[in-house]
């Protein structure tokens, strides 16, 4: 088999192998998600917090920078059907409530990122 065709093959077989496993990541945050709501419903003498009470799903999109982390939070918003903002803190995120219940979606900033991008800018970081 030609050396290209090998790389091919390896590249194809990463690939799905990623996909199967966040294919499998997701069927078993949903199942045990479901599994809790289920063990909840089924025993009402299980205490839980109060309703006004809110518990995060946080997810942080992968991303070799700050703006590749960015464009995922926005995907992430996109499909939450909100809109993404920075927080005071400089964190980037999209939130969705179910109830108390909350889906995160967030990019903290590296530290020297916008340093080099403000130097490639030819400006100063602050």
């Amino acid at each position: 088999m030609p050396a290209g065709a090998r790389e091919a093959l390896r590249l194809l077989a990463e690939s799905a192998g990623a996909e199967l496993r966040a294919a499998a990541d997701r069927a078993a945050w949903v199942a045990g998600l479901r599994d809790l709501a289920d063990f909840l419903a089924a025993h009402p003498d299980l205490p839980v917090p109060p309703a006004h009470h809110t518990e995060g799903f946080v997810v942080f999109p992968d991303g070799g920078t700050d703006d590749e982390c960015r464009a995922g939070v926005d995907q992430a918003a996109g499909i939450l059907g909100v809109r993404a903002a920075e927080r005071g803190s400089g964190h980037y995120r999209a939130t969705r409530a179910f109830g108390p219940v909350e889906y995160i979606a967030v990019m903290i900033p590296r530290p020297g990122q916008a340093s080099a991008a403000a130097a490639e800018l030819g400006g100063t970081a602050a």
